[in-house]
């Protein structure tokens, strides 16, 4: 069987489409592990997970993406590439689980605090074996997913079957059902594959390891700052903080990563088109006077309608006991109002081959959120968590503006401006409502949502109008843009 790229468009529509499955899969997958295993105990896992993706940034060093664009940029070398990366992601990940299966040994509590470390990060031994970025050099972008899809679905019916068999979760059934996302996932990624005839040769003879890995080193430092600003807030409430707050917060993480990762999807999409116009001012000035603006429309009411919305239902769905993760996710979620649009200053920058803006504005970004977390959650615990997590992702977005501004100057602001305003008056309404009838808090976000749409579509930015530009413009991209 050969495995086609398809259109620009149609691969957009299936990473979408299977991110926002994904992301219904694991707030299920969230939603029952936290209820069961209560605050502390799920503030512990959240804790883990947060420690696993930290070290496996630092093990995999940015080696997936220089694995893209060397295979992308010399396909015919792709056997000596891809066995290169391989032997690096497994030496690195080998390390790394052995450090930490050491570590565990003398510094958890619980045998079943210890068990569950090992399974946590037994991803470490898994993810050398992951081939995004096989399907990435080769534009076959949806055949990553059916993987993420079976592994999260895969963890949930064990999940389920653990409960009944008990009707209660542990912590090494919860971190077992974790780990088993990862395994699925990349077994159907190995399946789909070698179905598909690509050439997979982990151990081919290779001299390019040096060279990979010198090359990978930039990637690496950003990838770390990425992860840094937001995973290790929830590191810290847990060694400057309770066992409670770390709950609290656990909680507040799992639920934004999925905004992060629909964020993550839209600029995979936007990138070529953005890249395509980005050695022409003039036409670049146009692309973007258009992106900047959907974007913004994307992000400015969906993150509105979630603040608005996790008032009412964070509680009844997830139980009285994380009452505490309400006002801490509101707060850390806020930054997509700026971030959602503003990481676009940085991207562009990126896409015209400065990579610089971006790289110190992630490192500034990181040391004021670590900062900012240091100082603030001794004090205030998961909320100073949230804060930290805010000013390290508004500064990162935003330092990128004065090189951006010396390169282009679109006009969108006042596009945004409208987008903002109806967001803004909805906020108030609810606010103010609440305030007023105190017990009326799900009719408030209700009444709200509907005056921020009725608003949106007042000042002319609801419309098939706009909605056709995107589509027709993501047509217009061919196979290699992307």
């Amino acid at each position: 069987m050969k495995l086609h790229p398809g259109s620009t468009a149609n691969n957009a529509a299936f990473l979408t489409a299977g991110t926002a499955t994904e992301t219904l899969l694991q707030f299920v997958f969230v939603l029952i592990v936290s209820r069961e295993l209560g605050p502390e105990t799920f503030g512990f896992l959240g804790f883990l997970i947060a420690a696993m993706t930290i070290i496996t940034t630092i093990s995999q060093f940015g080696l997936p993406i220089i694995a893209v664009r060397e295979i992308s940029q010399r396909p015919h070398d792709e056997a000596a590439i891809f066995g290169a990366v391989y032997r690096l992601r497994q030496s690195f990940g080998l390390a790394f689980f052995l450090a930490v299966a050491l570590y565990s040994i003398f510094n958890t509590e619980t045998a079943q605090q210890t068990i569950s470390v090992w399974l946590i990060f037994f991803y470490l031994l898994v993810i050398p074996f992951e081939l995004a970025p096989v399907f990435d050099a080769h534009k076959l972008w949806r055949w990553d997913l059916p993987g993420k899809l079976a592994g999260r679905l895969s963890a949930i019916l064990l999940l389920l079957i653990l409960w009944k068999l008990d009707n209660r979760l542990t912590l090494i059934e919860a971190a077992l059902c974790t780990a088993l996302v990862n395994v699925v996932n990349v077994s159907i990624g190995w399946l789909i594959a070698r179905s598909g005839s690509l050439s997979l040769r982990p151990f081919a003879a290779t001299t390019e390891i040096k060279s990979i890995f010198l090359k990978a080193i930039p990637v690496a430092w950003s990838n770390l700052m990425q992860i840094l600003y937001a995973q290790f807030q929830l590191v810290y409430v847990q060694w400057l903080s309770s066992a409670l707050q770390t709950g609290y917060f656990a909680l507040v993480l799992r639920l934004i990563i999925p905004l992060l990762l629909f964020k993550g999807v839209i600029y995979r999409i936007l990138m070529p088109l953005i890249s395509n116009v980005a050695r022409e001012q003039a036409a670049l000035r146009t692309r973007l006077e258009t992106v900047f603006p959907l974007v913004a429309l994307l992000f400015i009411p969906l993150t509105t309608a979630t603040i608005l919305l996790s008032g009412s239902l964070l509680v009844p769905l997830f139980g009285s006991e994380y009452e505490g993760s309400v006002l801490p996710f509101q707060i850390a979620v806020s930054q997509f109002i700026f971030t959602g649009f503003g990481s676009l200053f940085g991207t562009v920058l990126l896409a015209a081959g400065d990579a610089k803006p971006s790289t110190i504005g992630l490192t500034i970004g990181t040391a004021a959120g670590l900062l900012a977390g240091y100082l603030l959650v001794p004090p205030f615990g998961a909320l100073g968590g949230a804060w930290a997590f805010w000013i390290g992702a508004v500064v990162a977005s935003a330092y990128p503006i004065p090189a951006f501004l010396r390169f282009c100057r679109p006009a969108f602001l006042g596009r945004i401006i409208k987008i903002s305003i109806p967001c803004l008056l909805a906020l108030m309404v609810n606010y103010s409502v609440i305030y007023l009838l105190k017990d009326f808090v799900i009719g408030a976000s209700i009444i709200s949502i509907f005056l921020m749409v009725f608003g949106l579509a007042a000042v002319g930015e609801l419309s098939q109008t706009r909605v056709r530009k995107l589509v027709q413009m993501i047509k217009n991209e061919n196979h290699e843009s992307a």
